[in-house]
């Protein structure tokens, strides 16, 4: 039997809980937890990726559910401190590894620039979903991103 070129994706997607988000934060903080800012919107970031309507999930596959989580921690904030644009790259990572679809380390330029998009107001998770599959294919960006300053 031939291997799959490609990584097993789980048929139904494994997303993040907010205990799970938090630990992330912590680890990615490398000293005392993390504290909370908003609650609320740290369960609405890890809810975001599950929607659906009317049955049908709104982001399509692995790639736009980890964007929406991306978008929702950078855009809203969720922990106290400078935490949060890291974070929502962070996140949106070990979301595309718990379904099966694992990166090398990516550009950190190319991280920090789409995160800085985030934040000055790009959300298409479309887009920013390109970008992350680019990440994880090891592949250079193929659309350069303009420059966030």
């Amino acid at each position: 039997m031939a291997r799959a070129a490609f990584p097993v994706i789980p048929e139904r997607p494994r997303f993040l809980t907010v205990p799970e988000i938090a630990e992330l934060a912590d680890w990615l903080a490398e000293s005392e937890p993390v504290a909370i800012r908003d609650v609320g919107a740290l369960r609405a970031a890890a809810l975001r990726p599950s929607l659906d309507v009317d049955g049908e999930r709104i982001y399509r596959d692995e790639y736009e559910q980890a964007a929406a989580l991306m978008h929702a921690i950078v855009t809203t904030r969720p922990f106290l401190g400078p935490l949060n644009p890291a974070l929502g790259l962070f996140a949106a990572l070990a979301a595309l590894d718990r379904n099966g679809i694992r990166t090398s380390r990516p550009d950190g330029d190319y991280g920090q620039r789409l995160v800085g998009l985030v934040e000055k107001g790009l959300d298409d998770v479309t887009e920013i979903a390109m970008h992350l599959q680019q990440i994880t294919a090891g592949e250079p960006w193929q659309d350069p991103l303009p420059p966030t300053a």
